[in-house]
């Protein structure tokens, strides 16, 4: 395993954290404080569930176990999923916290969110922030491995708790929603 220093926080990390602190009513801010350094592999290995790349971690690569995702502090929001009718409980780990532990460039603009079919959309970082966006393993206790095909969104899917936003425009966001997320690639 190797280790990431978390840096100082940025103005805009400071920002993300005032915004979090805001949605603190279960609707995407992290339970417990982010640890001064994350686990996370060099390299891809048999059990890598998402890649980090880009303007983060000195222009390293940062690949992550769902283990290792499921060992950082949680998050859980209650959201309806723009493509699956119902309300459902979200629980993973607040993806603006997870970017800034892994010291993103001065230059970090943009979020490009890659499935594992190369489905992608891209995000700006100050959007990603601003809308408390999670990255999630577990849908109303029951991890995604475990629904049947057809409701399965990968080990990791994208999600936000749009419900707390008055005004965002869901036709818009909703295809922010990336089902089966393999990568994360930060760029200008």
């Amino acid at each position: 395993m190797r280790f990431s220093r978390f840096t100082s926080l940025s103005l805009a990390a400071a920002l993300a954290l005032a915004s979090l602190a805001a949605c603190s009513k279960g609707t995407g801010a992290p339970a417990d404080p982010w640890p001064d350094r994350i686990a996370f592999d060099a390299e891809r290995g048999p059990d890598t569930a998402l890649e980090v790349s880009g303007l983060v971690n000195g222009g390293s690569p940062a690949y992550f176990s769902l283990a290792a995702l499921e060992a950082l502090p949680r998050t859980e929001f209650t959201s309806e999923d723009p493509w699956v009718p119902g309300q459902a409980r979200y629980r993973g780990v607040a993806l603006a916290s997870l970017l800034d532990a892994l010291a993103p460039d001065a230059e970090a603009r943009k979020v490009r969110l890659v499935a594992a079919n190369d489905y992608a959309v891209v995000v700006a970082l100050e959007e990603l922030r601003r809308l408390g966006y999670v990255l999630v393993w577990e849908e109303d206790g029951r991890r995604y491995d475990e629904f049947p095909d057809e409701r399965n969104k990968g080990p990791l899917t994208v999600a936000f708790p749009h419900e707390s936003f008055p005004g965002v425009d869901m036709e818009e966001h909703k295809l922010n929603y990336v089902w089966w997320l393999a990568r994360i690639v930060v760029t200008e």
